[in-house]
């Protein structure tokens, strides 16, 4: 952990790309988001428990960025949630092999709103891994 961070999200775009057609139909690029943050946790290969679920350990009471992308070309990964003054979600949130969750948000405007408290997340496979960024 550290203070005085910056989390950035750069360099990307959402596409659609029509194969039949041969053309773009949807370019947009997303501008430079960057989060302040002032303590962080990342693993790059962090063992996911199967079935799970496990708690992650957050590097601050409220966690503002969450990314998690499912290394695995096979099993899926369930992450469960919950939003500052809310209760855990009542069904987890499925990230296919391959994919990713991610939520980002500056908390400048408004710091007693948003952001979550508290993350779980399990495997429907053994041997799963993914790599994981929290960042508050």
């Amino acid at each position: 952990m550290a203070s005085n961070l910056n989390v950035q999200l750069a360099g990307a775009y959402l596409q659609v790309q029509d194969n039949t057609a041969s053309i773009i139909r949807v370019n947009s690029p997303v501008a430079t988001v960057v989060g302040q943050v002032v303590a962080s946790f990342y693993d790059s290969y962090f063992a996911v428990p199967s079935p799970g679920p496990v708690a992650l350990a957050l590097p601050a009471t409220t966690v503002w960025l969450l990314f998690i992308r499912n290394i695995s070309a096979t099993n899926t990964i369930s992450i469960t949630l919950t939003p500052a003054g809310g209760s855990a979600w009542a069904s987890p949130y499925v990230i296919v092999p391959n994919g990713v969750f991610i939520t980002m948000a500056s908390f400048a405007s408004n710091p007693a709103a948003g952001g979550f408290t508290a993350a779980s997340i399990g495997a429907s496979g053994a041997s799963t891994f993914v790599e994981v960024l929290l960042a508050a």
